[in-house]
């Protein structure tokens, strides 16, 4: 019984896919926004069915890393319809409490555009990555396998309801979304292309501003507090923030102490604050000092004193520098301060070797040797007498015992968005919806209409002949072909509708066209000026019948005279199918 339990839930997921696959299709996305990532990468989608597809329960992910503990689309979130025909763009809810109207702001989208929230939505790798949609946890759990350590992996596709790998797509410069054509697979990177402002409906995001705090208060440090005990002598870096979860690098600091027996006054003589990549063509400690046994903050001077003051406390001997640049390296790095220029210039800039230096440290997040980084703590220097030793920096953290605490919120107007990146969200590349004129001749004939019977008869769906825009090329967009040409394309008179049985397309269902039905009869031919009137790629009694039942009728609603002896055709024509048949 539970064999056949089984069995019925394959089932049943192998019938949604065959569902789903093909409704639900990726068509545009930007990987590499110029604003901060991956809150700003987005993804559009479009259902290509004629009926509005939910994808509640459904989960997004991409080919990286462990897999998630549920659906990442749920209906609690918000909206998950994604309309008839139409398309959703979906975000990145994590980051904006479900709520897309800054999303809407920066690209100007109406409230009519569908928005979709995805929570622990994947980060989208710069240049390639292979996206997938599973309609159910349950199939989206099968395309996974244990790592060998108890941990369940991405290893595939295979369940999906769609998928896009956007490394075979043209590549895409920072915040240059990349987008489906419309034509052919969505799935071959082939027919993809990158978008340009003014092309194919293609937009430039607007800058958005909002009132808030301008760091974060996840950041967690102790500056100014050291602990007790031995101190080496000269000057010592005790704390270092390389990477807070406030914006880089504006709101990184070092911490030094003052063991040196005298007063160090920056401003009399300005020491060069450096790393390994630096090239400072003046000193940039040019103010402030330390008296002897005291502590100083050394801060990015981007960050006004006031508001410095304000996240890390008014009590500080906080000391701006200038030329902070990229100082801090996340992973590791060594810095360094110089009293002398010569050294700075000579013997450090020219051998990396720090020998001139009046104190410098070299740092790592291994997490081994060295603390792990985890993007908010900066690490601090335990015992003062050895500061080379990694076993002796700890990650801070509130309540510790050096009494770390997280900083104050700074309030102001943050730059949410930058604007700039240049996409379609919302509107599918503004691919329309082809004309019947398919070669764009400005005549509605029979390279039109044969090119569509071809196409529905092939049923490789190539949706430049999709002309009800239902995301399928079949017997509908014949009728609807048949109603434009007589409309548009003028071929009859009234602008009714070509009939079927027109073989010639000259508004009249007659004689001429049962000769051209009879002279196709019974072969694999796939045009609809050679009789094939159903699209099923041959010219056989069905396409008959469709001439029969319209005999001798105009689109003009007028009788066409009939023949003298029209029985006496039809008997011939009746002849002839039994002796095929025979």
């Amino acid at each position: 019984m539970q064999s056949l339990s089984k069995l019925a839930a394959a089932v049943a997921i192998s019938l949604v896919s065959a569902t789903a696959y093909g409704q639900l299709q990726i068509t545009e996305l930007i990987s590499d926004s110029l604003s901060p990532e991956p809150r700003w990468e987005w993804v559009e989608v479009r259902n290509a069915g004629g009926t509005a597809l939910d994808l509640n329960g459904y989960v997004f992910d991409d080919i990286n890393g462990n897999i998630l503990g549920g659906p990442n689309i749920n209906s609690s979130d918000g909206p998950t319809m994604v309309p008839a025909g139409g398309v959703a763009v979906l975000y990145n809810g994590s980051q904006f409490d479900n709520d897309p109207q800054i999303y809407r702001d920066a690209w100007q989208l109406s409230a009519s555009v569908p928005m979709i929230a995805v929570s622990a939505a994947p980060s989208l790798n710069n240049g390639a990555d292979h996206l997938g949609f599973w309609s159910s946890y349950t199939a989206y759990e099968m395309d996974s396998v244990d790592d060998g350590m108890g941990t369940l992996i991405r290893n595939g596709f295979a369940n999906t309801v769609a998928d896009f790998d956007y490394g075979t797509a043209p590549g895409a410069g920072a915040g240059i979304s990349q987008y489906w054509l419309g034509t052919g697979s969505y799935q071959d990177g082939a027919n993809w292309a990158t978008s340009q402002a003014g092309v194919d409906g293609a937009t430039t995001s607007i800058e958005i501003s909002v009132v808030d705090a301008v760091n974060s208060i996840a950041d967690v440090g102790n500056p100014g507090i050291v602990p007790a005990g031995p101190q080496a002598a000269g000057l010592i870096i005790s704390e270092i923030m390389y990477n807070p979860q406030s914006p880089e690098a504006d709101w990184e600091w070092i911490e030094v102490v003052n063991n040196t027996g005298g007063n160090i006054d920056f401003g009399a003589n300005g020491y060069f604050l450096d790393d390994l990549n630096g090239t400072l063509a003046g000193p940039n400690v040019a103010s402030g000092s330390i008296a002897d046994g005291q502590v100083a903050v050394l801060f990015n001077d981007e960050v006004a004193p006031a508001d410095f003051a304000t996240a890390w406390g008014a009590g500080l001997n906080a000391i701006p520098v200038s030329d902070w640049g990229t100082l801090l390296n996340n992973g590791g790095d060594t810095i360094g301060l110089w009293s002398d220029a010569a050294a700075y210039a000579a013997d450090d800039r020219a051998n990396l070797d720090f020998d001139g230096a009046e104190v410098f440290v070299t740092y790592d997040d291994d997490g081994t040797v060295w603390v792990q980084d985890d993007g908010n703590g900066s690490i601090s220097l335990t015992d003062l007498t050895d500061a080379a030793t990694p076993a002796n920096w700890a990650l801070s953290a509130p309540g510790d015992a050096l009494s770390s605490f997280n900083a104050s919120p700074v309030g102001g107007i943050v730059i949410e968005h930058l604007g700039g990146d240049v996409g379609s969200p919302g509107s599918f590349g503004a691919v329309s919806t082809p004309t019947g004129d398919f070669d764009g001749n400005g005549v509605y004939e029979c390279a039109d209409v044969d090119g569509l019977v071809s196409e529905i008869a092939a049923g490789t769906n190539n949706l430049a002949f999709d002309l009800t825009g239902d995301g399928a090329v079949d017997d509908a967009d014949l009728t609807a072909w048949l109603a434009e040409a007589g409309s548009t394309g003028g071929l009859t008179a009234s602008g009714n509708p070509v009939l079927p049985g027109d073989a010639n397309l000259d508004g009249s269902v007659n004689g001429q066209d049962f000769v051209v039905w009879n002279a196709s009869k019974f072969t694999a031919t796939a045009a609809w000026c050679s009789g094939d009137f159903n699209a099923d790629g041959s010219v056989d009694g069905q396409d008959f019948v469709i001439w029969n039942s319209n005999k001798f009728m105009t689109a003009d609603a007028a009788a066409v005279p009939e023949p003298s002896s029209p029985w006496a055709l039809l008997v011939g024509v009746f002849g002839l199918w039994q002796i095929r048949r025979k």
